[in-house]
């Protein structure tokens, strides 16, 4: 009896084997175990690659946490005693920083020859990703003082290139400490996408040089409750140094109350009973369209090592603009006639060149990505746009027609966190396949992966990673594994991630009813 409660403790205190978040391609564990020693040197090639410096720094820091044995193995035990880094393309940041982009080589291969382990890739940042997976393969074993799986691994790489999550700051503030925290979560099951939902209806934190009382009087408070340039820029890095992008987005030609706190004058006066239709920008004034161009040239030299930029364009309400003389006096000018949505397609257009022209300037040419909404109120125009599809209705329908007309899409629909409570609503996320729509190989290949959507109505610095995590981690499989497993399958290996979060001291929510992790 004793003996099987013993082996029973076992089991519960050392984790689960396998249980590596996403699953690899190309991917044997063996029956065999080692022990890694956190005084093993590792070895590199690259004494100008900063951003693999600061990956070995980071992995280090995390083995002393998993209070690995320091001392020499005996003979007869497996040993790994040296990790050597393998970069093939090389890695050379003495002139400038490199950045990750959409076209980034993210494989990597892991191998074990005589007590040495080997990551190889072509570019660093699939060898951040390899050592986020060993780290997975790596546990505490008190009995045996073995504490690192066996296994092979030849160039895994992502199914998806883009693999991202948005975060709204601006229905509740995120602070940078807790942002960095998150993206510490997307590091670890190798998402390379931060959709920074900035601004909004609400409020206005970003705080800008070219008009400052955007933030002084549309922010929730204009020095609490506000991201400096410094700020942005050190987060930049922050998520840089980790493989991810962050994608900022200013919503627009709706959800821009908050401008109008400081500016009045870019919104479009209503002449309607209900003033809360108030909320749109003016598409016709040129005024506006030099403001939208100011603006937008200081976002994309903030935000300059990047290739995408979100412009939004969802939710747009047309009652406003229909109640106002000068917005129909320019529709018939332009002979719109009483088409809005044609109205809506001549304000993006205008945008899309003012981003065009305005990163061109800073060097780094932006594709633009937009809502679904876009798309389906007849702009064509920018045809290297990505569409975002994110309605839960028939969503198959929506990225059929886009990808049928040749635009790439990215995928939301079923990965919205409003639709999530406590427990295992996970397995829906996992069940979503971006793929799964009728359409042909060369549609298939216009979907360049998703992003899961956490709305700010509900969130902030207390609860974000809770409501959050590690539940997302069954998005990050789905746009990483070319293979994925069963539901229950997966729902043993997160409750092992959750346990390796909650070791870094997040609060993030049990997921599969009873249980514990080991201390």
């Amino acid at each position: 009896m004793i003996e099987c409660i013993l082996l029973t403790l076992i089991g519960l205190i050392i984790p689960h084997s396998q249980a590596v978040i996403p699953i690899p391609k190309n991917y044997s564990p063996e029956d065999k175990y080692c022990t890694i020693y956190k005084s093993a040197p590792i070895v590199d090639n690259y004494p100008s690659c900063t951003t693999l410096k600061e990956a070995v720094k980071r992995f280090r820091k995390r083995l002393v946490h998993e209070e690995f044995p320091a001392s020499t193995a005996p003979v007869d035990k497996c040993a790994i005693f040296s990790i050597e880094l393998v970069i093939t393309s090389g890695c050379d940041e003495s002139d400038k920083v490199l950045w990750p982009n959409d076209s980034s080589k993210e494989s990597y291969s892991i191998s074990f020859q005589q007590q040495k382990l080997i990551i190889s890739s072509p570019e660093v940042w699939g060898i951040l990703y390899g050592l986020e997976t060993v780290l997975q393969h790596i546990y505490k074993d008190e009995w045996e003082g073995r504490n690192m799986q066996i296994f092979t691994l030849h160039d895994d790489s992502p199914r998806f290139s883009h693999r991202g999550i948005m975060l709204d700051t601006a229905k509740h503030f995120l602070t940078i400490g807790e942002m960095q925290k998150f993206i510490d979560a997307m590091a670890m099951v190798k998402m390379n996408v931060l959709h920074w939902h900035i601004t909004d209806t609400e409020s206005f934190p970003y705080v800008s040089s070219t008009y400052p009382e955007l933030s002084d009087k549309g922010a929730y408070h204009p020095k609490a409750y506000v991201y400096q340039r410094n700020e942005i820029v050190d987060l930049l890095e922050y998520s840089r140094l980790r493989g991810i992008r962050i994608i900022p987005e200013f919503d627009t030609p709706a959800h821009t109350q908050s401008w109008g706190n400081g500016y009045p004058d870019v919104l479009t006066p209503c002449h309607t009973e209900d003033e809360e239709g108030n909320q749109i920008l003016g598409p016709v004034n040129p005024t506006n369209l030099t403001f939208i161009h100011n603006l937008y040239h200081e976002i994309l030299s903030v935000f300059s090592a990047n290739n995408h930029i979100h412009l939004g364009g969802d939710d747009v309400d047309f009652t406003c603009w229909q109640s106002n003389p000068d917005i129909t006096n320019f529709m018939q000018e332009k002979q719109f006639d009483t088409d809005y949505p044609q109205l809506e397609n001549y304000y993006m257009e205008q945008l899309v060149e003012i981003v065009e022209s305005s990163s061109l300037k800073s060097g780094s040419a932006m594709v633009p990505i937009v809502w679904q909404d876009v798309y389906q109120d007849g702009f064509r125009l920018a045809r290297d746009m990505i569409i975002q599809v994110y309605k839960s209705d028939e969503w198959k329908k929506s990225v059929d027609a886009i990808t049928r007309a040749g635009f790439k899409v990215l995928i939301s629909s079923c990965w919205n966190f409003s639709d999530v409570s406590l427990g295992d609503d996970w397995r829906a996320f996992y069940e979503c396949d971006p793929l799964d729509f009728e359409g042909s190989p060369g549609q298939q290949a216009l979907v360049i992966g998703g992003e899961g959507v956490i709305p700010g109505d509900h969130v902030d610095d207390s609860n974000l990673m809770l409501v959050s995590w590690p539940q997302a981690a069954a998005i990050a499989e789905q746009l990483w594994s070319q293979e994925r497993t069963s539901t229950d399958d997966f729902g043993d290996r997160l409750s092992e991630l959750r346990c390796r979060m909650r070791k870094r001291n997040w609060d993030v929510q049990p997921v599969n009813g009873p249980g514990f992790c080991s201390v």
